[in-house]
């Protein structure tokens, strides 16, 4: 992952034009309200034109560039437009990225300081779609050391599951 030399923010993007962003976000979250030319201009430079994972070339004559924000934006809808929030991704590194996360939260569902995560660590640990999830992000490299830790908290604390009686 590169790192990032954070510009000042462009002189569009006032505090005012951040809230009307924001608020037509929070109205259509399917709009890409951040997809103005200035705001994609700024997080290219900052970037030097690089995806921000695997460094690739991404914008005008390059892969698409893709937006993906460090804190996701279903959560944390405030810091949507912001550009500390933003990072540049070539389709590729945003897909994976996503699953990786929604992978990573539904586990973490199933540690044991979460509600109801003896039920879910049985769900997740039995079912064979995870299963088969799980060894496919193996096969790929994209099995990392936090999931491997979530993973193991919640087969720590799943239940015992015995087979039907027929």
């Amino acid at each position: 992952m590169i790192k990032l030399e954070r510009m000042e923010k462009p002189e569009e993007l006032t505090e005012e034009k951040q809230k009307t962003l924001t608020e037509e976000f929070r109205k259509n979250r399917q709009k890409d309200v951040w997809n103005q030319t200035y705001i994609r201009e700024n997080l290219l430079m900052e970037s030097n034109y690089k995806c921000s994972y695997c460094e690739c070339f991404v914008g005008k004559g390059y892969k698409e560039m893709n937006v993906d924000h460090f804190h996701y934006k279903e959560k944390f809808v405030q810091e949507f437009v912001k550009s500390e929030n933003r990072l540049p991704s070539c389709p590729h590194c945003r897909k994976r990225n996503r699953v990786l996360r929604g992978c990573k939260n539904i586990l973490r569902k199933g540690i044991k300081t979460a509600e109801y995560s003896a039920f879910i660590a049985t769900i997740l640990q039995t079912e064979e779609d995870y299963l088969e999830l799980k060894s496919l992000l193996k096969n790929c490299d994209l099995w990392d050391e936090e999931l491997q830790i979530l993973d193991e908290e919640t087969n720590k604390i799943r239940m015992s599951v015995l087979p039907d009686k027929k």
